[in-house]
């Protein structure tokens, strides 16, 4: 699922299916995002490879904010 969220408040959620595999979300971020430009900030369910961190960078033409969030409140980065 991708959550959408502007100013704390939900403004859109998409459901993908894919196959899962090892690096599906590595896939599915270069994938999405090559497509469409990326927020401010990303939360994400585990840490990404530093090469990710700096394509995504690119592609939104500045450092992005990624944060790691397993349960409860937003994760650090």
């Amino acid at each position: 699922m991708l959550f959408k969220v502007y100013k704390g408040t939900l403004e859109d959620k998409q459901d993908y299916v894919f196959a899962f595999g090892e690096n599906f979300l590595e896939e599915f971020l270069v994938q999405y995002y090559s497509e469409n430009e990326p927020p401010e900030e990303l939360i994400l369910p585990e840490l990404l490879e530093e090469s990710l961190a700096d394509f995504l960078s690119h592609v939104k033409g500045k450092k992005l904010e990624l944060r790691f969030q397993s349960r409860g409140e937003k994760g650090t980065s």
